[in-house]
């Protein structure tokens, strides 16, 4: 009898072992489903900011919406000097430099005096000219007496004719070497007031508005007018942005089409531009060419040599997501917006964006149709991201 209730028990234990396995597997189970009904969004915080109604109140909600612009290209680039405001200022004549009134990275106006030189080639110059102001003077009194005589037939025709064209030889060797004098440098009041002396002193003068990028002139220095620079004047009102295209989308481009550029320098700046030219040539290191955008610079933050963001804007649509300007914040290099959650409540979330227009940024990653973004008062939510990080 005992053995018999022996065999029964061995045979009941592996059923309640049995049963109780089943039954915290089912618990398992359960605990995974639930835990996984909610993905957290890639990019987004764990933490949830709270407002009470007074303050999200003050807040302005918009939704995600999708719609149709130009498409992009963006390629890396540079700044450089427009070229086409570039002045290089040489001396109109030979001579030493007496006095030198700029100098590199001066901003200069239009014809204002950057050095003197005085010249002794404009010394004989000047000479030639009162001589032939004298011989012009007695050229004339000698015309107008033989004219004189001459209609009182007292002079032959040829004495008269000889003094005409001694009168208009006279009045050619004067212009003659006035107008050497303008070459050189000699402003014409100068020239036309005979009661003051012509000194052999030259201004050197800016013929543009600009900065001075370069002077290869130093004091008491002899200068050839030879044609060799002695200021380099650029005018950086506007400036050139070098952007490198790829020869696949060269067809994409065109004179006069838009484009925007970024600098790292000023991250948050969006400058418009137009593309001016297109190289003829071909790198073939790098199978670009370059594309040349003018830039309206007219506080003068962009310089030549720095690195730039070119974005040109396509003559094809496609669909775009813009969200505003205000609603994004940037802070070590990454974006993020807030998103809007029931009952005030709101999350931090990542988000990859470029420049767009009208105070709106292109979406690139980070959110989707629909979703309800915080486009005005973001500052006011970082704030109480700070308060509870104090806490």
């Amino acid at each position: 009898m005992k053995y018999m209730h022996f065999i029964f028990a061995m045979i009941l234990l592996p059923m309640f072992l049995l049963s109780g396995c089943s039954t915290n597997g089912q618990t398992d189970t359960s605990k995974s489903d639930a835990s996984s009904a909610y993905t957290q969004p890639e990019g987004q915080s764990e933490e949830m900011i709270k407002l009470q109604d007074v303050e999200a109140a003050s807040l302005r909600i918009e939704e995600v919406r999708q719609a149709t612009d130009s498409r992009l290209l963006t390629t890396t680039g540079k700044i450089g000097f427009n070229e086409d405001r570039i002045s290089h200022v040489v001396a109109p004549t030979s001579g030493y430099i007496l006095d030198l009134k700029a100098k590199v990275g001066d901003q200069v106006k239009e014809g204002q005096t950057l050095a003197l030189i005085k010249s002794k080639e404009l010394a004989e110059a000047i000479a030639d000219f009162l001589a032939s102001k004298k011989d012009l003077e007695l050229a004339q009194k000698s015309y107008t007496m033989t004219k004189d005589l001459f209609e009182h037939e007292a002079a032959s025709r040829m004495s008269f004719q000889q003094a005409e064209n001694d009168l208009a030889k006279a009045r050619m060797q004067t212009e003659r070497n006035s107008e050497k004098l303008r070459i050189m440098g000699v402003p014409e009041s100068q020239i036309s007031d005979a009661s003051k002396p012509i000194q052999p002193i030259v201004p050197i003068k800016s013929p543009i508005n600009g900065v001075i990028t370069e002077r290869q002139a130093t004091p008491a220095q002899y200068v050839a007018a030879d044609g060799a620079p002695l200021f380099t004047i650029a005018d950086l009102s506007t400036v050139w942005v070098l952007g490198d295209v790829f020869e696949k989308d060269m067809r994409l481009l065109k004179p006069n089409q838009r484009a925007q550029v970024v600098t790292p320098a000023f991250p948050n700046s969006v400058f418009a531009a137009r593309v001016s030219r297109i190289d003829t040539m071909l790198d073939p290191a790098s199978r670009t060419v370059k594309v040349r955008s003018v830039v309206t610079n007219v506080q003068g933050r962009l310089r030549p040599e720095m690195f730039a963001t070119v974005t040109f804007f396509l003559a094809e649509a496609d669909s775009i997501i813009t969200v505003p300007s205000k609603a994004v914040l940037t802070e070590s290099g990454s974006s993020f917006v807030y998103l809007a959650k029931p009952d005030n409540t709101f999350v931090r979330q990542k988000v990859d964006v470029q420049p767009g227009e009208a105070g709106r940024l292109r979406l690139i990653s980070g959110l989707n149709v629909g979703d309800r973004i915080v486009s005005d008062g973001t500052i006011l939510l970082r704030a109480e991201e700070d308060k509870k990080g104090d806490k």
